[in-house]
């Protein structure tokens, strides 16, 4: 996730004091700029920002031993597990969104779910293929979606879902990516999965396709059998994009994937998510597939020179990559979810525990914001170093993101005190967010 550098202020002698009715809270934890959900035993198959403020994570829940769905809608800042409909225990594998409302993912046991509210909640549709293992999706507008699965056969409507037309290759490889630059004229990338039923074996490896018709029909335009298989594939116009692949494999086309060139990028690691910020400017995400770790890789010459950035987890193993704006990105990984604000010059990782709360702690310095006493006979206080006569705003949030409390106080430099009661008494985990100009604090709050 992205890493929110937080501005000391001034000193002074101002402090302002909130008492806050509450129930008990528990010891004393300083607060963090941000806060991240618990995915370290989560791993990830999907993941991308629709908008600046909504973020979605799909994949598997180790622990659980169930598919996941975790969203944030205020950038990051907390992060709740979104309920779905899913025809059996498997996985969800990918995810896509054509706009910051509407989204697909789809998963094992023949899973497709549909977002109309950018993720906060999900319908489910069919294709008839409830034992199918569902690999890719990519849709264009509500009207045009394409499916991959094992085989590989593509699936499509066209119809805004209401009929789905089946489509096979022969080629027995697993569809990793699909993208499609226009209704008629579209790719997908192809690999091996090693523990993917019927396909223990492969005759070939790295293959991508492409279709000027949609996708009823699908031709070789490069095929690699010495590598394990190619990874992902991205557009940033109609005739420039990129394919990444195990092993270091990474490939650039300039007319429209009719022909591809290799780049070198000087590593042996798998590549996975790509990441335009404009022509010339282009991130890469490298993952263990094959036990080698990985990290970020970026060019600012259009791929013809590549730097691998630093990371605070070191070598870690990255698999997707997505920026809100070109200074703002994010990078999620194996257990691992960071943040840069300065175009990948340095990344903060967001921190979680494994508590099941959907919190991780941070540090905030105990002069700036505290928050006492912990645990609490059902009132707590606030204290804040306004040195600055600075406004103030404070919420109290639910896990789920919802806002229970909400005041402002403007501009003050002398102690006030405010009590309030919440209309239902509620037990659980909250967050207590404090803003000012210049920063923004959270800590959690347990009621019990």
């Amino acid at each position: 996730m992205k890493s929110h550098k937080t501005k000391l202020l001034c000193c002074s002698d101002a402090w302002i004091t909130l008492l806050l009715l509450f129930p008990d809270l528990p010891a004393q934890r300083k607060g963090s700029s941000i806060l991240a959900g618990p995915f370290s035993d989560y791993s990830p198959y999907g993941f991308c920002f629709p908008s600046a403020q909504t973020g979605i994570a799909v994949g598997w829940d180790y622990s659980a031993q169930k598919s996941f769905i975790m969203r944030t809608d205020n950038a990051g800042i907390t992060w709740y597990t979104v309920d779905h409909p899913f025809n059996g225990n498997g996985a969800l594998t990918d995810l896509h969104f054509y706009d910051s409302l509407n989204g697909w993912t789809v998963g094992e046991f023949g899973t497709i779910l549909y977002t109309a509210d950018g993720g906060a909640s999900w319908t489910k549709k069919g294709t008839g293929m409830s034992n199918s293992n569902l690999w890719s999706v990519f849709s264009l507008d509500d009207e045009h979606v394409w499916i991959g699965e094992l085989g590989p056969n593509f699936y499509r409507t066209t119809d805004g879902f209401a009929s789905w037309e089946n489509y096979g290759t022969g080629i027995k490889s697993n569809p990793w990516d699909i993208y499609f630059i226009n209704a008629d004229t579209g790719f997908a990338v192809l690999g091996w999965c090693e523990t993917c039923t019927g396909h223990e074996n492969p005759d070939v490896w790295g293959y991508i396709l492409r279709t000027t018709d949609g996708g009823v029909n699908w031709n070789i335009q490069n095929q690699d059998n010495d590598i394990w298989g190619y990874n992902q594939i991205y557009f940033l116009s109609e005739t420039l994009g990129y394919v990444t692949g195990s092993q270091g494999s990474l490939l650039r086309t300039e007319d429209a994937g009719i022909t591809w060139t290799d780049l070198e990028i000087n590593t042996t690691k798998d590549l996975w998510g790509i990441e335009f910020i404009n022509a010339d400017t282009v991130y890469i995400a490298a993952g263990g597939w094959t036990g080698i770790n990985g990290g970020i890789f970026r060019t600012t010459d259009g791929g013809y020179t590549w730097k691998a950035l630093d990371l605070p987890t070191g070598d870690c193993d990255i698999y997707f990559l997505s920026f809100t704006d070109e200074q703002t990105g994010w990078a999620f990984g194996q257990g691992v979810l960071l943040k840069t604000e300065d175009a990948g010059e340095t990344w903060v990782e967001q921190g979680w525990d494994n508590s099941g709360d959907g919190i991780a702690d941070g540090h905030v310095d105990e002069s700036i914001v505290s928050i006492y006493p912990n645990p609490s006979d059902g009132r707590f206080t606030i204290q804040i170093d306004n040195r600055l006569n600075q406004r103030i705003e404070v919420e109290v949030i639910t896990i789920a993101g919802k806002v229970i409390f909400q005041n402002s106080y403007g501009n003050l430099n002398s102690a006030i005190v405010e009590a309030f009661e919440l209309d239902d008494r509620m037990n659980g985990i909250f967050l207590v967010k404090v803003m000012l100009d210049d920063a923004v604090f959270v800590q959690r709050a347990v009621i019990r």
